[in-house]
């Protein structure tokens, strides 16, 4: 429906054993398969990396907006409404009818939030000005939206211990826009800001961290130890270029690991190294690696 760029993948039955130690799972899983979807967009754009886990799936995606943790994701796309019309007939339901609205690091918009498969909730954005000119479909990855319980403790731990950097601070008062595009009624409060990673660059996407006041924030993230086969947006990966280094410094910080960082090949991506851990709320993160590029003219 997006028109996105799809990658499959799949892993060994050794990465199986070897990625169930990093999760600190007490049983590998048996069944492991997806695919990486990225948008037409600018470089530095997040990837969707999509899998099934059939022996293990559980749960179901956040259905309310101001649930802590993960909700949602934010995307970039070009018609909002040729989108809305074939995703409304193809039988995906809208928290409401796309509204005009000034969303904080993107400006004024067109903004509906849609659940997909499964449930999982994701808010088509299109930019003032940007027009339906061309097939309608995903551009790029805007935000990955992090609802926390506490916004001092959690911008603590992103910028001080992981090393983001804040782009913009916002408050959410009297939005009713807003507040109707999320379904949490027009009287909505909160605040919140916009990170980005130290190679940022015009079009990447960045987090947005938001704790709400009115309505509050329910639940808490995915916990126990079926967490990362949970139906929904289950773990932000955060790209690093010195594993090591960041996770003697991150661990310096009191944050606890599963295991050290360990290496593995994933087919049709290459050779990565991984190390998981938690923010304060207990969202699952992940630190990765990716394989270097060889320098033009090398071999």
């Amino acid at each position: 429906m997006l028109g996105t760029h799809v990658q499959p993948f799949e892993i060994s039955d050794l990465q199986k054993a070897a990625s169930s130690k990093r999760l600190g799972l007490a049983t590998p899983f048996r069944e492991f398969s997806g695919a990486f979807l990225t948008g037409e967009g600018a470089p530095g754009s997040a990837i969707i990396d999509f899998y099934s886990v059939p022996d293990r799936t559980t749960g179901h995606a956040f259905g309310e907006m101001n649930h802590v943790g993960m909700p949602r994701i934010g995307v970039f796309v070009r018609d909002l409404a040729g989108l809305h019309r074939s995703a409304s007939l193809a039988g995906y339901a809208f928290l409401s009818e796309p509204v005009g609205l000034v969303l904080p690091g993107a400006g004024e918009v067109s903004y509906a939030v849609c659940r997909g498969p499964e449930g999982i909730c994701v808010a088509l954005i299109e930019r003032r000005g940007s027009g339906p000119s061309g097939p309608a479909m995903m551009q790029g990855v805007f935000d990955i939206n992090v609802n926390c319980s506490s916004l001092e403790r959690s911008l603590a731990f992103y910028r001080d211990v992981l090393g983001m950097s804040v782009t913009e601070r916002f408050e959410l008062h009297g939005q009713a826009e807003l507040g109707r595009a999320l379904a949490l009624g027009p009287a909505v409060a909160g605040r919140g800001c916009l990170l980005e990673g130290a190679r940022h660059s015009a079009g990447a996407t960045c987090l947005s961290l938001i704790e709400w006041a009115r309505p509050a924030p329910i639940g808490t993230h995915y916990v126990g130890s079926d967490a990362f086969f949970h139906v929904g947006i289950v773990r932000v990966a955060l790209e690093v270029d010195d594993m090591d280094d960041m996770y003697q410094r991150v661990k310096a910080c009191g944050v606890q690991f599963p295991c050290p960082p360990e290496a593995s090949h994933v087919i049709g991506l290459g050779e990565i190294k991984t190390a998981h851990f938690r923010d304060p709320d207990g969202v699952l993160l992940e630190l990765v690696s990716m394989p270097r590029k060889a320098a033009p003219g090398t071999h």
